[in-house]
């Protein structure tokens, strides 16, 4: 970071170790729950103030991250879903599948070994497999929206469900309603009760 800094024509001037306290964000929160760690303050973690000068004029770009992922969410009050993007089309069931017991990673690591394994995951960093997000996509903006999830399903498939896929899709909203309850309770236990409108980010990145 420092010679990147430098690059960019700033001198430190000063450094003051754990200066700053960073409130932990729900995600993290719950990560260190699942790992025992329940009762640490909210903030806890703490970090450096470092202090820069400008003492020279520079011309450098910035650096470009590469996203290989993509990623879109969805808000339904103050829960945000995440699901990995779906090249495929038409219907398929969009079941949230179990990765591992209690659904809540324990980890924020971007590298996680099971990382590629996860489609779904939220704000309180509960991950899910689930193989037609596409479809659940659609789910979650209905129940943003309060619309009729099969109804935004079929339009989405271009054409009229069977009794089969309607089963599916009302399992489907059973399973995301019991999450977007123990979200809410995760969010109300950390503090963060706010209210999120519906929207999308095509390119998001879960936080972790």
């Amino acid at each position: 970071m420092l010679d990147w800094t430098t690059e960019l024509g700033l001198d430190l001037t000063r450094w003051t170790p754990g200066a700053l306290g960073y409130v932990s964000p729900p995600f993290e929160r719950n990560a260190l729950a699942a790992s025992g760690l329940a009762d640490l303050p909210d903030a806890w973690r703490r970090g450096d103030l470092v202090v820069f000068r400008r003492t020279r004029p520079t011309n450098r770009p910035r650096p470009v991250v590469p996203n290989t992922e993509q990623w879109a969410e969805v808000s339904v009050d103050a829960v945000r879903i995440r699901v990995r993007a779906d090249q495929s089309t038409g219907y398929g069931n969009p079941a949230l599948r179990s990765l591992l017991d209690g659904d809540v990673l324990d980890s924020v690591s971007r590298r996680w070994v099971r990382r590629g394994e996860v489609q779904v995951w939220t704000s309180t960093n509960r991950v899910f497999a689930c193989r037609a997000t596409a479809v659940l996509r659609e789910l979650l903006f209905a129940l943003a929206a309060t619309d009729d999830p099969h109804s935004r399903v079929e339009a989405y498939a271009g054409r009229s469900l069977t009794a089969d896929e309607r089963g599916e899709v009302a399992a489907a909203v059973i399973q995301v309603n019991e999450v977007l309850a123990a979200e809410r309770r995760d969010l109300a236990r950390w503090g963060w009760t706010l209210t999120t409108p519906a929207k999308e980010v095509g390119s998001a990145e879960p936080a972790a």
